[in-house]
């Protein structure tokens, strides 16, 4: 266990009565419980980590919040290709949206579910176009759900 010893003999303050040292320890001390208190709620589980665990914690988030991402992605894919007759600008801004969400994409674990899902957008523009298959793109963007299924399963504790 480690612990922490302040001193505050060699501190002097000019005009100062005899308790300043006393106020100083006792402001010293409530920083640093106000300090513990924010990490306890800050910090996973309440504990102190390794440079190793907060790494690990950091890409866990980061591939939770991409993941999640992904999945808002997937859905928009679907509510172009609900349409029977797609709107092209609406479309085409819905599809460009998902293409920089997936371009912004950084966690390496998600390679195959971004891949997936760039097939599937590519299928949606060319439907939407008029020169692609309903059908491939549905096709398509199932086989993306699918990925995007595995990693969920993936990340469950």
């Amino acid at each position: 266990m480690l612990y922490m010893e302040l001193d505050f003999s060699d501190f002097k303050l000019s005009g100062s009565g005899n308790g300043s040292g006393a106020w100083i320890s006792a402001v010293s001390l409530l920083v640093l419980l106000l300090l513990g208190l924010l990490g306890w709620f800050v910090l996973p589980e309440g504990k102190v980590l390794t440079w190793t665990e907060w790494q690990v914690f950091k890409q866990q988030r980061t591939y939770q919040r991409e993941l999640t991402r992904l999945t808002a992605d997937a859905d928009r894919l679907a509510g172009v290709l609900d349409e029977t007759i797609p709107e092209p600008v609406r479309s085409q801004l819905i599809l460009e949206s998902v293409l920089a969400d997936l371009n912004a994409t950084t966690h390496s674990a998600l390679k195959n579910q971004v891949d997936a899902l760039l097939l599937a957008n590519d299928a949606v523009y060319w439907w939407v176009l008029g020169s692609g298959s309903k059908d491939a793109a549905i096709t398509l963007l199932d086989q993306a759900n699918q990925g995007l299924l595995h990693a969920i399963e993936a990340q469950a504790p």
